[in-house]
């Protein structure tokens, strides 16, 4: 399963997925790639996932063709993807989901905003500011998710060096996070990717 981390910092948001890729067969997994995109920029931001690669890659390259305008064309397209492939099992509607980011008008003002849909549920539940997100197969995950809160650094800047020091700071954090999915779970790598989203741009960092 894809490990998913992100911070909703207010003024912006960080995200990053790791770069593995495992084959299940049975009882019996192997790593088959430690280079895979995860990732996948959209024109409202970026859109990643874990659970079931067709479902996932189904919908992420709907949401990159559509002219997506508000959340609940989002949500539609979740919903078709869900239909296109209900012959699956269970396992993997329960197991499947996406997060999203995309810009949003708060009173008269642009904010940044990371949502999840999961396949089983079809909901669009946002994340909120100044939180984390650890999504991972790995002992205690909601535990762990609280001991990192209190270090993180929200901020309501975006000025350059604002956003240059948030940046070196939770990638710095975002490594240490991984190292320890990477430890806990063989789906996860190291290796990760980085997005930075916010209302005056977003790209993808060094990680």
């Amino acid at each position: 399963m894809t490990s998913i981390v992100a911070f909703h910092l207010n003024s912006h948001i960080l995200i990053a997925a790791d770069k593995r890729a495992v084959q299940i067969n049975g009882n019996t997994r192997t790593v088959v790639s430690d280079d895979i995109d995860k990732l996948i920029e959209w024109h409202g931001g970026v859109i990643t996932g874990a659970g079931n690669a067709e479902m996932l890659e189904h919908f992420k390259f709907s949401l990159q063709e559509a002219s997506v305008i508000n959340s609940n064309q989002i949500l539609e397209l979740a919903k078709q993807t869900t239909i296109q492939y209900a012959h699956l099992d269970k396992f993997w509607f329960d197991t499947t989901c996406w997060y999203f980011t995309y810009v949003a008008e708060e009173n008269g003002r642009a904010v940044p905003r990371l949502a999840q849909i999961s396949a089983n549920e079809l909901e669009i539940r946002a994340l909120e500011p100044g939180s984390i997100r650890v999504h991972a197969k790995i002992p205690n995950r909601e535990e762990f998710q609280a001991n990192i809160m209190p270090f993180m650094q929200t901020s309501n800047d975006l000025d350059e060096k604002s956003i240059a020091d948030s940046i070196s700071y939770h990638n710095a954090l975002m490594r240490e996070i991984f190292a320890v999915c990477a430890e806990q779970t063989e789906d996860t790598s190291e290796a990760y990717d980085l997005f930075f989203a916010s209302p005056r741009g977003s790209c993808f960092i060094s990680s």
